[in-house]
């Protein structure tokens, strides 16, 4: 049976609106790209009240269609937190600052502990006043806080030239060419400053061995103008540096050098410490360097799956391993690490991995930043919280897997790895 016109038009106008309704809706929803997780530059943060900081976040994936992030504060009394992420301490107790999807499906969150004014900064002093570094190498600054307990301990650093040496927010120098720099720290309480007096100079052993420490092989060239090579350096291959001059010209780094028997010049500016790089796919860190609570905890834990990857976080050599840990021996002294990596970077400091299930290294081992040392593990005194109560993982267990970094700077000092750590996992 045939509809009439005015049945048919209503027929037709309802199907408009269902496509209207919903495919089109449905066509510009899978065209989007869905904000999967959420992450704050810095998961615990304590500040004094009274203080204004930045917060920031990471969205990923990166190209996600919506990256509009709603802030707040579970707890206002405590401190707010504008639209742009700026954050107002106003007193004492603890918030959870979160950064969420428009739509809250999506959040990452911080939490702030605020602690009151109290105790004012009277006077602050650099742990060293002057510094000499080689071109190339980066180490972190502390400054010691009178009186110690003082509430407010922000500082802003800053150098006089940032071409000879940079200052990074957290206190690491880096020496980028020969010269001085003064380096300042200011307290954010009543503008106390101290300063430290930076020289950098070039490698001056004679001959000086180092390593090769970039994964492109590196040419070695004739004297004077001369493009010809007469080697190549390649990663881990052991160069004697014997003498070395600036090209007057081009301001070029040249070292004249004898690498695998032959001998001629190469630019040594190449062969710095490598960039470094997240240890483990993840960035949540469980236990803090040095916290209220773990006064003596000399590193940083960082969780993840038993079985995932672990990566040199600066290129350098294996000096120190152990692949045979079991359950059977127990906690104590040297045994509470488990299964470990150390390797002495080629930037002075030396990085220890501790509790790993396997070790793909040997020791005498030149790794390359970002190479695969080993994977994570819960070996040695890896404690797991169970119904309330801190409890050692079983032989068999998959609880408290995570990687302990340490990190010992060239004076045999722990320092923080967040320091040299880079703001993105790998």
């Amino acid at each position: 049976m045939f509809l009439e016109t005015g049945e048919a038009r209503k027929l037709m106008f309802s199907l408009l609106l269902l496509f209207i309704t919903l495919i089109i809706p449905l066509h510009a929803y899978a065209a989007t790209v869905p904000v999967k997780s959420i992450t704050i530059n810095d998961p615990y943060v304590c500040f004094a009240s009274g203080i204004n900081f930045q917060l920031t976040c990471k969205i990923s994936p990166t190209n996600a269609s919506n990256k509009t992030i709603v802030w707040k504060s579970s707890n206002t009394s405590v401190a707010t937190i504008s639209w742009k992420g700026v954050v107002t301490t106003k007193s004492p107790g603890t918030t959870i600052i979160s950064a969420e999807t428009p739509d809250r499906r999506v959040r990452g969150t911080c939490q702030l502990y605020v602690v009151g004014v109290g105790v004012k900064v009277k006077s602050i002093k650099m742990n060293v006043p002057t510094l000499k570094l080689s071109q190339g190498v980066f180490i972190p600054l502390s400054v010691d806080f009178r009186p110690g307990n003082a509430s407010n301990k922000q500082l802003k650093w800053t150098s006089n030239k940032s071409s000879v040496v940079y200052v990074s927010e957290k206190g690491v120098v880096s020496a980028l060419k020969p010269g001085t720099a003064i380096i300042t720290a200011t307290s954010q309480d009543g503008k106390k400053k101290t300063s430290c007096k930076v020289t950098v100079t070039c490698y001056s052993a004679k001959p000086e061995k180092m390593y090769c420490g970039v994964t492109s092989g590196e040419k070695v060239r004739k004297g004077g103008n001369s493009r010809e090579s007469v080697a190549t350096a390649k990663f881990g291959d052991i160069i004697e540096v014997n003498r070395k001059v600036t090209d007057s010209s081009t301001g070029r780094p040249w070292a004249f050098v004898t690498v695998n028997g032959k001998i001629g010049w190469m630019d040594y500016s190449s062969l710095f410490p490598s960039k470094p790089v997240w240890p483990v796919a993840g960035k949540l860190i469980t236990s803090d360097f040095r916290t209220p609570t773990r006064k003596n905890h000399n590193g940083v834990d960082i969780e993840a799956n038993l079985g995932t990857p672990i990566f040199a976080i600066m290129s350098g050599t294996v000096v120190e391993l152990n692949n045979s840990w079991k359950y059977e021996n127990g906690v104590k002294g040297i045994a509470a690490n488990g299964n470990y990596v150390v390797i002495k970077g080629f930037d002075g400091n030396t990085y220890s991995y501790l509790h790993m299930k396997t070790v793909n290294v040997c020791k005498g081992a030149v790794v390359g930043s970002g190479q695969e040392i080993g994977t994570v593990g819960n070996t040695g005194n890896c404690l797991t919280k169970v119904g309330g109560d801190w409890v050692r993982p079983g032989p068999t267990s998959t609880r408290g897997s995570h990687l302990h970094l340490g990190v010992k700077n060239f004076r045999g000092e722990f320092v923080d790895p967040k320091l040299l750590m880079p703001q993105n996992k790998h």
